[in-house]
């Protein structure tokens, strides 16, 4: 099912344009929840966004953010002019990051609850009505509150080679019913509440881990889940809280999915060190060089993208332990803040030049541990 491209922006926008009231004209009551969306340079994104939450957001009492991650002039400016256009309160951080960008929307909220939707994503029409009723029922203990993203493909595009591990590389959750992450259910951040006062007990999302600018390193919700679970707080997943997530013709390609799992790998040693744990036996150097050759050699005989995706999981963790990038970074909190103004310079690292060189030699070959995911802390 495709989203028609929706009309309300103006083919020229005014030269000046001020920042959003401080604090939201329509609400003058706490709102029940707060949904946060933040981006980067995807200004058409969020108006996609907004115009499925619009019909909603009223309704149910929720006020809407969005977390403008360092989008350059233009992008900015029509940020601004959205949330305008849907009574959004703008919050602008000058410097990028996935991760500090959903800290300042906690900073920001107004709700006990802040719903965060990725840019690309678009609710279903009960989306918020089926959220609120979760989290009015939650009991004191539940800290999230997940549901389920469905793949909005590209028109005209197969997508039958995408596999399980891939779904979950693309933040895609398609299960029924509901249970815990602590029991082997994932939640990813496309469509996740937290509680504010939760997050804050775990010392915010880490900041030395999530997206920043093009680079693929995660892991901050597998960090949130894993803190959380050691102050006796829980995930829940409920897959009646649905949306469509859109995804880009590029992500249906071997070599993006390559790219992607090699970060994921990667994500995975940060995500152990911001917590402040010895690398469990799985993510071991002795075990990853052990499966990188018989990954290798399943992903050159075999069709099948999972072994590709393996390979380069376990490729990205190895080399992640293997040049110990993250000794570069000051870690100030249980939360992994890094005091570094630019994280993408800190991460550069892990990409040596011989292994862009082997991929562009290979088309697509930049491959490659089912061992590697971690089903209770809802790894992706």
């Amino acid at each position: 099912m495709r989203s028609p491209e929706p009309d309300g922006l103006p083919d020229v926008l005014p030269d000046e344009l001020p920042s959003a009231p401080a604090s939201p004209a329509r609400m003058p009551t706490a709102p029940s929840v707060t949904v946060a969306i933040c981006t980067h340079d995807r200004a058409s994104d969020v108006r996609r966004c907004c115009e499925g939450l619009a019909p909603q957001v009223e309704d149910a009492g929720f006020e809407l953010i969005i977390v403008d991650s360092g989008s350059g002039e233009e992008e900015a400016r029509e940020l601004r002019w959205l949330s305008r256009q849907f009574g959004a309160r703008y919050v602008r951080s000058n410097e990028p990051g996935l991760a500090l960008a959903r800290n300042l929307a906690c900073e920001a909220a107004r709700a006990e609850w802040v719903a965060f939707l990725d840019d690309d994503a678009i609710p279903y029409p009960d989306w918020a009505k089926t959220l609120l009723a979760r989290l009015e029922s939650a009991p004191p203990e539940v800290a999230v509150v997940g549901g389920r993203t469905v793949p909005l493909w590209p028109a005209g595009v197969p997508a039958h080679h995408v596999t399980g591990r891939w779904m979950l590389l693309l933040s895609c959750v398609q299960i029924d019913g509901d249970g815990a992450v602590s029991d082997g259910f994932n939640i990813v951040g496309a469509n996740m509440a937290v509680r504010r006062a939760a997050v804050a007990a775990a010392g915010g999302f880490p900041t030395a881990t999530g997206r920043t600018g093009t680079a693929l390193l995660s892991g901050e919700e597998s960090f949130l889940f894993e803190r959380l679970f050691e102050l006796g707080m829980i995930s829940i997943y409920h897959g009646s809280i649905s949306v469509w997530h859109r995804i880009p013709e590029a992500r249906l390609d071997r070599a993006w999915v390559a790219r992607r799992a090699y970060w994921e790998g990667a994500s995975q040693i940060a995500v152990a060190e911001a917590l402040r744990r010895p690398v469990p036996w799985r993510l071991s150097r002795p075990k990853l060089v052990l499966s990188l050759p018989v990954l290798w050699a399943l992903r050159e005989i075999s069709s099948n993208p999972d072994y590709l995706i393996r390979y380069n999981m376990v490729l990205g963790a190895l080399i992640a332990q293997s040049q110990r990038w993250f000794r570069h970074l000051h870690v100030e909190s249980p939360a992994g803040r890094v005091s570094e103004s630019n994280r993408g310079e800190a991460i550069q690292p892990l990409m040596p030049a011989r292994h862009a060189a082997s991929r562009r030699r290979r088309a697509g070959s930049y491959r490659g541990p089912d061992a590697l995911h971690d089903s209770r802390s809802g790894r992706r």
